[in-house]
């Protein structure tokens, strides 16, 4: 909005987006409103179930692909970025010991 925000006598302290654009106006006006938050970081922990070797780095780049293509297709911001956490000695997975298996 051209001339916008110009705080018009003093008396247009809020401020607001139209198209892409700022205004202001009186605080007493009702608009519609959103609040959020960013997420910075969060970690997911996942199960894997697979015969194959998943130490491959192909292996490890395609399943990464495929938790792309779903978020996605589910409706997620294309600005996510997803990686693995790699652990010191280079690994992403881990197999799961037969004790985990029981408790679960």
């Amino acid at each position: 909005m051209d001339g916008e925000p110009d705080n018009d006598n003093w008396n247009e302290t809020c401020g607001y987006l139209d198209t892409d654009q700022a205004a202001d106006s009186q605080c007493s006006y009702i608009m519609p409103f959103f609040c959020y938050s960013v997420t910075k970081r969060q970690i997911l922990r996942m199960k894997i179930r697979s015969s194959q070797d998943l130490s491959g780095p192909a292996v490890n780049a395609a399943i990464l692909e495929k938790i792309n293509q779903e978020l996605k297709d589910g409706g997620m911001n294309q600005d996510i970025l997803v990686k693995w956490r790699v652990k010191p000695n280079g690994s992403i997975f881990h197999k799961e010991t037969e004790s985990k298996k029981e408790e679960l």
